[in-house]
């Protein structure tokens, strides 16, 4: 079974990843992810490894005998990023602070603080342990890759729901 490096590029297109992305959350050089997918070369079984965990797959999904999936738009949901705007908000419904969410989901308060202002976007792990502290799933975390140039408003800058928008107004801005 070849390995096929344009599967790998549609595996991580699909999940919204970049190359930098994958790298982080893969522990495989982004170089050698650049260079799978342009068919230069052919990573080594524990990179491969690595990289279909990071993927969520298998490493026969990155061959070219596996069963190539096709995107079907009814069939499969639109790509999606974590949105820090809909931490926050779920942040607040708690009443938590980020260094409450911080020592309920175990991480650093300043990973919290960088993902709320979209300057970071956390990786699977940290994903996880944010649902689960805040009781929801991870893809409510998620908003659609592509979303309108028209958000429903605008809080702090940030592009968020017109219910989390009422919520976060009847808090008051001391509370934010």
């Amino acid at each position: 079974m070849p390995f096929d490096g344009t599967k790998l590029r549609e595996l991580r297109i699909q999940r919204g990843l970049s190359h930098a992305d994958l790298a982080l959350s893969s522990g495989v050089d982004s170089g050698l992810i650049r260079g799978a997918e342009a068919g230069k070369s052919v990573p080594r079984e524990p990179s491969l490894q690595r990289l279909a965990r990071a993927l969520g797959c298998t490493v026969e999904d990155l061959h070219s005998s596996a069963p190539r999936r096709t995107r079907d738009a009814v069939d499969d949901p639109p790509p999606t990023r974590f949105d820090g705007a809909k931490l926050r908000a779920l942040r607040h419904r708690r009443g938590w602070s980020q260094s409450d969410l911080a020592e309920r989901a175990q991480l650093n308060p300043r990973m919290i603080r960088f993902a709320e202002l979209g300057q970071s976007s956390p990786r699977g792990y940290c994903q996880r342990q944010l649902a689960s502290a805040l009781g929801c799933a991870v893809e409510e975390l998620h908003t659609e890759r592509y979303v309108s140039t028209r958000p429903d408003a605008l809080v702090d800058g940030l592009c968020v729901s017109a219910e989390d928008a009422l919520w976060i107004a009847s808090c008051g801005t001391d509370e934010l």
